[in-house]
């Protein structure tokens, strides 16, 4: 029998420490490939970068890529996960002169025009996005950079030449679905609805697990007075993104059509409360943007996305909240937590590791962690937590019926 344990949040505060982890994970498909003729030393190094970063750990990540200052400063791998960090801290400034040493140093890395247009479509300066892609594919012609560059003119209002950007992506890799999504989606806004549906069913025939192809086939079906047909579609995206206020709209929408009235008005009066919330974080987006260096910004972005179940998303804004203030272990403590919500026990155990690498001490920790190893089956690791409990304090009666319930799974 499995027993599930609680988790505790930590209401203690004291300064942390940069944990620099090291591991064996792959290097990124970004890297160049003259890594491989670099030391270990600096190999290692590099993957240890690339981890933090894959666990959203931006201040470690920084913090190791610093060390390339003195060891490897010509080494484009380094400027570009540096790159993708500000990217994700929005600090776009920041995003562009790494991208630009990159370039630097190597005039033909692979995606980093690519994230250079990236980086100005975020800043809606469609022209430099536009001419960033364009570079990109001469060295890179991918479906990804195709599509891209189609968003970019489809912002800018040139609709032609944003379809044509589609239909060159679908050239490139015909079983790509974005391509046909991105089309898609423009065909629907333009009253192509015919056309719209048929290049929709290829991009779910392709990516059937991705919500948006389905809303988006789901939407223009409603759109078409198919509304039967369109109730699956959206009842998928629901059960899978229960914050999808326009699903909501448009699955209320088929279900009054189609004679379930009262419960189409339900799904409408969700929908409404929904958009609501989605206006919110909307705001609160744009606030980060504007303030990307305010620590509350980015917690109450957080703590509005995690509300909507939005947890990976969540996850990211606690990330860069971090990043500007690394010594508040309580929020060290909630990301912990967080990462078991969306069942990464992994990065959960390794961040309440890095907390006791600088507080021993710190009981709810210990018990958290203790957590973790009894529902992953690690029941040693989960007794040695727990003792270490109590060894700080004789009577805590959690860890004690803890200890009891791991007897009797053993």
């Amino acid at each position: 029998m499995l027993l599930r344990f609680r988790v505790y949040p930590i209401i203690s505060s004291i300064i942390l420490g940069i944990l620099i982890v090291f591991s064996n994970c792959t290097r990124d498909s970004e890297q160049d490939k003259s890594t491989t003729s670099l030391t270990p030393q600096v190999q290692q190094l590099l993957a240890n970068a690339q981890y933090s970063y894959r666990l959203n750990d931006y201040l470690t990540t920084l913090t190791v890529l610093n060390h390339f200052e003195n060891i490897a400063p010509e080494l484009p791998a380094v400027y570009f996960l540096q790159g993708r960090v500000f990217t994700k801290l929005k600090r776009y400034q920041q995003v562009q002169q790494a991208y630009e040493k990159v370039l630097q140093l190597d005039p033909n890395y692979r995606w980093a025009h690519f994230n250079l247009g990236n980086n100005w479509y975020r800043q809606a300066k469609w022209s430099k996005a536009i001419e960033h892609y364009g570079k990109e594919i001469q060295i890179n012609p991918d479906a990804d950079v195709y599509v891209n560059m189609g968003r970019a003119y489809a912002k800018w209002g040139k609709s032609t030449q944003a379809k044509n950007s589609y239909r060159m992506a679908i050239e490139a890799d015909s079983t790509y679905a974005e391509s046909y999504y991105r089309l898609a989606e423009l065909l629907h806004d333009e009253g192509e609805y015919r056309e719209a549906l048929r290049t929709a069913q290829k991009a779910v025939k392709y990516d059937h697990d991705d919500q948006e192809y389905e809303y988006l086939l789901g939407n223009i079906l409603v759109t078409l007075g198919q509304n039967e047909q369109a109730i699956p579609y959206l009842k998928s995206v629901i059960q899978s993104q229960p914050w999808h206020h326009r699903a909501y709209y448009n699955l209320g929408m088929a279900l009054t059509r189609t004679g379930s009235t009262q419960q189409g008005e339900n799904y409408l009066d969700k929908a409404q409360m929904l958009q609501e919330t989605y206006q919110q974080i909307d705001d609160l987006e744009i606030q980060t943007e504007t303030h990307p260096n305010s620590f509350m910004h980015w917690i109450n972005l957080g703590d509005k996305l995690r509300e909507t179940g939005r947890l990976n998303r969540a996850l990211e804004a606690y990330q860069a909240a971090l990043f500007l203030e690394p010594q508040n272990l309580a929020l060290q403590n909630n990301v912990a937590n967080l990462y078991l919500s969306t069942g990464d026990t992994l990065s959960a155990i390794w961040r309440y590791q890095a907390i006791l690498q600088y507080d021993p001490t710190l009981i709810d920790v210990w018990l958290n962690l203790g957590v973790v190893y009894a529902n992953t089956g690690q029941l040693e690791n989960a007794k040695e937590a727990w003792n270490t409990v109590l060894k700080y304090q004789p009577d805590n009666t959690t860890a004690q019926r803890y200890m009891s319930r791991l007897s009797e799974m053993q």
